[in-house]
């Protein structure tokens, strides 16, 4: 079975460190990195974890030409990567740890939400999917109007599951199923949500 994983890819960096003192100048701590981790954040994420599960899976994304873009192939090594044009800098999100405790994220490139580019051979991945999963991260590929066309042609004979972004497009209507997570509900039903059975009437329709 082959499966698509079509979405926003971000680079994510934890860097580990130990803080034992503060900065002269400023009520800051100052952390001794250790260790840094670096992994494929958004629909890249999702696509790394179904390939080390063991399934045959082909991400549908968009990257920049840059060095944290180059990181990300590598990372993703095990899946057949479809990337159209970013048309921006890969967005980096980096997340400062000392002694377990989350200090700071500094992010790089995430202000910015270029339009990216589609093309057949991402097309060609979606129409030969087995199923398909949608990661939107709100950076404006599930939008691509070429792209929702494909998915929402191929969501007649294979199941589509779309993981929506309260910045994100609106699920194609033949998805088989949306998950999104509270607030996420709220923006695309337009309803107050109180309870579990007002969740379910928002969820239906």
């Amino acid at each position: 079975m082959r499966l698509a994983v079509v979405g926003d890819t971000l680079m994510d960096i934890d860097l580990h460190g130990h803080a034992s003192r503060l900065c002269p100048d400023a009520p800051a701590p100052i952390v001794e990195v250790s260790r840094r981790l670096e992994r494929a954040g958004g629909a890249g994420l999702v696509a790394a974890m179904l390939a080390e599960d063991g399934h045959d899976v082909d991400l549908i994304t968009a990257l920049s030409n840059d060095q944290a873009a180059a990181r990300l192939r590598a990372l993703l090594s095990g899946v057949r990567v479809s990337a159209g044009a970013l048309g921006g800098p890969t967005p980096v999100k980096m997340r400062l740890i000392a002694d377990g405790q989350r200090v700071a994220r500094i992010d790089e490139g995430c202000g910015q939400k270029p339009f990216p580019l589609v093309d057949e051979t991402m097309l060609e991945r979606i129409r030969g999917a087995d199923a398909i999963v949608v990661a939107d991260y709100g950076r404006r590929l599930a939008e691509a109007p070429t792209l929702r066309a494909m998915i929402e042609s191929v969501a007649r004979h294979v199941p589509v599951v779309w993981d929506p972004h309260p910045q994100g497009a609106r699920p194609v209507s033949r998805a088989a199923a949306v998950t999104p997570n509270l607030p996420e509900l709220l923006a695309f039903s337009g309803r107050a949500v109180n309870g579990l059975g007002a969740v379910a009437t928002a969820g239906a329709g």
